[in-house]
C-alpha cells in the first residue's frame, strides 16, 4: 500500500507554479494632481478688469488691467467667440460676467481655471487680432481687433474711405482755423477733449447727451486745429453746430433735432449691397451743420 504523503511535495510544487502564472501585474497608479489652493492663488498676479469699446463700425478695443500680468494668449477665435487666457493670474471673484450692447460684442465671461484666468468674449462675426500693446510683465494690455471684411471693403470701395473734398471756408466757424495744436492724451474722456478744443478757439462747448463716455488716447504734434477736430469727429461719428458763441457737439441726428434743422432726404438705390449702403450715404455731401438721412430698402 502506497502512502499518500510521499506525493504531497510534488503537489505543492505544482500548486506554487500554477499560482505564479496567475499573478496579475497592475501598472502603478499615477498620483492625482491637486489644484492650487486658495492661498496659493492669491499669490499670483491679480486681474483688475477688462473693458471693451467699439471704435466706429469695424474696430474693437479691449483693455486688460492688473498687476505684473503675463501677455494674453489667444487660444480660440471663431465667428461667435474669442477665447484668450492669462497665466499665471488670479481672479478674486473666481468668475464674473458682463453684458455689452455693442454691434460687434455681446458680452464677456471670465473664470479662474487652475493658475490661469480664461476670458470668453461673445462676438457677432469674425474679428481679426491686429495687435496687442504691452510688454510683459505689464499692468495693462490693449488688444485691438478688426472686422474681417473691413480691409477688403477698403480695397474694393476706395470712394467710401477717400477724404471728402474740402468745403468752402466759413470764416465764422472757429474750427476752420489751421492754427497748429499739440497735445498728448491718455485715457481722457471724449467730452473733456471737446472742451479742450473749445478753449483753443475761445468758445463755449456743450456736449449733447449722445456723446459717449469714451476714453480717448491720442498724441498729436503741430497738427492744424481743423484736422485734429476732423480726426476726432470721424473716429467717433460725431458732428457739431454753432449757435452764437456756443458750439454744440454730438451725434449728427441729435444736433439736427436740437437746432431745429433736421431734414429728410430720400435716395433711390438699385442693385446695391445692403452692407455698403450706410457708407454710401455717409459719403454724400452734407450741410454745414449736419445731415439726417433716412434710408428705406426694398427687395424685388
Amino acid at each position: 500500500m502506497k502512502r499518500p504523503w510521499k506525493a504531497f511535495p510534488v503537489f505543492m510544487i505544482f500548486a506554487l507554479l500554477l499560482a505564479g502564472c496567475c499573478v496579475v501585474h497592475r501598472p502603478p497608479v499615477a498620483e492625482a494632481t491637486t489644484p492650487p489652493d486658495a492661498q496659493a492663488l492669491k499669490l499670483l498676479p491679480p486681474i483688475g478688469g477688462l473693458t471693451v469699446q467699439q471704435m466706429g463700425s469695424h474696430a474693437v478695443v479691449m483693455q486688460l488691467t492688473g498687476a505684473s500680468l503675463s501677455r494674453p494668449e489667444i487660444t480660440s477665435n471663431s465667428p461667435d467667440l474669442i477665447v484668450f487666457s492669462v497665466k499665471p493670474a488670479y481672479l478674486a471673484s473666481g468668475k464674473w460676467e458682463r453684458q455689452f450692447e455693442l454691434p460687434l460684442v455681446q458680452g464677456v465671461y471670465a473664470e479662474q481655471k487652475g493658475e490661469a484666468v480664461v476670458f470668453n468674449v461673445r462676438i457677432n462675426g469674425t474679428l481679426v487680432l491686429k495687435d496687442i500693446q504691452g510688454v510683459a510683465p505689464a499692468n495693462r494690455y490693449i488688444l485691438r481687433f478688426d472686422a474681417t471684411g473691413h480691409a477688403a471693403r477698403e480695397r474694393e470701395e476706395p470712394a467710401l474711405t477717400a477724404p471728402k473734398p474740402a468745403q468752402p471756408t466759413n470764416y465764422n466757424d472757429p474750427f476752420t482755423r489751421t492754427t497748429p495744436v499739440t497735445f498728448d492724451l491718455r485715457d481722457v474722456e471724449l467730452r473733456d477733449v471737446f472742451r479742450m478744443l473749445g478753449e483753443y478757439v475761445g468758445m463755449n462747448i456743450v456736449a449733447d447727451p449722445s456723446v459717449p463716455n469714451t476714453l480717448v488716447t491720442m498724441s498729436l504734434k503741430s497738427v492744424p486745429l481743423n484736422e485734429a477736430l476732423g480726426y476726432i469727429l470721424r473716429m467717433y461719428d460725431m458732428g457739431y453746430a454753432i449757435m452764437g458763441k456756443t458750439i454744440i457737439v454730438g451725434a449728427p441726428d441729435n444736433i439736427a433735432k436740437t437746432t431745429g434743422k433736421q431734414s429728410t432726404r430720400a435716395f433711390k438705390i438699385a442693385y446695391a449691397d445692403m452692407k455698403t449702403v450706410g457708407g454710401l450715404c455717409k459719403a454724400l455731401p452734407e450741410s454745414p451743420i449736419s445731415c439726417w438721412t433716412s434710408v428705406c430698402a426694398h427687395s424685388t
